[in-house]
């Protein structure tokens, strides 16, 4: 390759054919790489971390109207509880629906077997349950397919 006074290159270009072609293109080329290794680099370190911090904590009462283990590499316990209490506009009342998971890293030693047992249990007998959760900022896909994960579940006392 020659280099003139303007930094272009003469040789073979991004065609495969020969020619003059500015070496900016290059460096185009290189800083979008450069651009690229960096994000993934934040990625790496900081995934982690938004995984394993706790949001926050609390409980929901309601009734499990579905538990099931899906995923296709991931298997993952993952459920829908309607949620006490409606929301009413004119002629019409919503039940509002909470989406959980239970949290296969088990990062609170809670028993995952033992807890999907629970609430598939409370499931078939359509049970009200008081479900204490945290919930992470971020999970990993072979954690949970949401944010909130069962801590506990036991019936709820009337």
């Amino acid at each position: 390759m020659i280099y003139d006074s303007h930094h272009a290159v003469f040789g073979p270009g991004p065609d495969g054919g020969y020619g003059i072609y500015s070496s900016s293109s290059h460096r185009l080329r290189n800083l979008k790489r450069a651009g690229l290794a960096t994000v993934c680099g934040i990625l790496l370190v900081v995934a982690p971390i938004l995984n394993n911090v706790e949001h926050s904590r609390g409980t929901k009462d309601g009734i499990i109207n579905t538990f099931s283990e899906k995923g296709t590499v991931f298997k993952t316990y993952e459920g829908q509880m309607t949620l006490e209490g409606t929301v009413s506009s004119e002629n019409q009342s919503e039940a509002k629906v909470w989406k959980f998971s239970l949290d296969n890293s088990a990062d609170h030693q809670e028993n995952v077997f033992n807890l999907a047992l629970k609430l598939n249990n409370y499931f078939n007998e359509g049970k009200k349950v008081t479900i204490n959760y945290s919930q992470s900022l971020w999970s990993w896909p072979w954690r949970s397919k949401t944010n909130y994960h069962v801590l506990s579940v036991e019936p709820m006392q009337k």
